[in-house]
């Protein structure tokens, strides 16, 4: 076992027996590790009572979420079970300081690495057919409904709950901007969760009494007006979503190389689903383009998945209205935050990439016509 350090959240003799009771596993390998959360991987001699012999547990004593992290992830365990770790057990327990933790035991993934470890190694041909296996998995677990037996029941236990009473099914997001029943609160929790004591940001009813008006703080962002047709057909439009699908959260397996051929790789799993929720897809389809330069370094990921879901995007001025609006948001908030480290880091990035905005709102980053060769 890993020696944490004392202030860290770590499997201690306890928490191991609250959570695996009498079957001990014979290894623990702390993955993750800091104050508030902690992830370790769990081996065990024989199978444990869940049928494996390695098991993946998370543990988190200040986000308040795991829960309905893990009702996110089981959702897509649903829809494509080949590709989501299933989750076996969920529960919070005190530890012997008195202090409350949640947990989730769930499957682990032997024999993989992340795709962020090797993406600038594959081929063209290598990276678009891993692109292709990701869009089909995205495809399938668009096919999610809230109104769809399964779903209830594990949203049952969730703030989803309250929404499935009669026939009537509102929309909803997910754990990362709180729950809501109409697209308009949507935009709402995303302002406040992007700068939730001061907004720099807001939206308001529309003079006319027709939809609303998205206004940023700052001069120089355009105003938006989101009409009520444009609020109603967003209203049918929520799907499930991961909204973090970056190399960091795809593993791959490697595939046996026949005589001296290139060493290639297939999909293996989609891990991390805290973000995940109920949106219109134009939303995490263009938080590609404000998480470019931090999140993810990787611009030929970046421009593959633009390509690779664009079809996947309704063909309706609402489309657009979604990244207008994440536009202003976003860029609003970067504005109040101009002179932080990873914001300033971000804007260099884009520089040497040589980066800027396409003519299509739908298009994002792209390279400028004289960027030549990228260092």
């Amino acid at each position: 076992m890993s020696s944490p350090r004392l202030q860290d959240l770590a499997p201690s003799r306890h928490i191991l027996r609250t959570v695996f009771g009498d079957i001990q596993p014979t290894k623990i390998d702390v993955l993750v590790q800091t104050f508030e959360t902690c992830t370790f991987s769990a081996h065990f001699a024989g199978e444990s009572k869940y049928g494996t012999c390695d098991l993946l547990v998370r543990l988190d004593s200040a986000s308040g979420q795991l829960e309905q992290a893990s009702a996110m992830q089981q959702l897509a365990h649903l829809s494509i079970p080949r590709l989501v770790p299933k989750i076996f057990k969920v529960g919070c327990l005190t530890d012997v300081n008195g202090q409350k933790v949640e947990f989730s035991v769930m499957e682990f993934i032997n024999g993989t690495v992340t795709l962020e470890s090797i993406w600038q190694d594959l081929e063209d041909g290598q990276q678009a057919v891993l692109m292709g296996s990701i869009v089909d998995a995205m495809k399938e677990i668009q096919s999610l409904r809230l109104e769809d037996e399964a779903v209830k029941k594990v949203l049952s236990k969730t703030p989803f709950s309250h929404t499935m009473d009669g026939n009537s099914i509102p929309v909803a997001d997910g754990p990362q901007l709180g729950y809501v029943e109409n697209a308009a609160d949507l935009f709402a929790a995303l302002i406040k969760e992007n700068n939730p004591k001061s907004p720099t940001s807001s939206i308001k009813t529309s003079p006319s009494g027709d939809g609303f008006i998205l206004t940023s703080t700052y001069d120089g962002l355009s105003q938006l007006k989101i009409p009520s047709d444009i609020l109603k057909d967003l209203q049918g439009r929520f799907v499930f979503c991961h909204n973090d699908l970056e190399p960091r959260n795809i593993l791959v397996r490697s595939v046996p190389a026949l005589d001296d051929a290139v060493k290639s790789y297939k999909l293996a799993a989609i891990i991390d689903w805290e973000m995940a929720g109920f949106y219109p897809f134009a939303y995490e389809y263009c938080l590609k383009d404000h998480v470019l330069g931090s999140s993810n370094l990787q611009f030929s990921w970046y421009t593959l998945f633009k390509e690779h879901t664009r079809l996947l995007l309704p063909a309706h001025e609402s489309t657009e209205t979604v990244i207008q609006a994440v536009d202003i948001i976003m860029s609003s908030r970067r504005k109040r935050l101009a002179r932080n480290v990873g914001i300033l880091v971000r804007e260099r990035w884009i520089i040497r990439e040589k980066l800027i905005k396409g003519s299509d709102l739908r298009d994002g980053w792209v390279r400028r016509a004289d960027a030549g060769s990228i260092d």
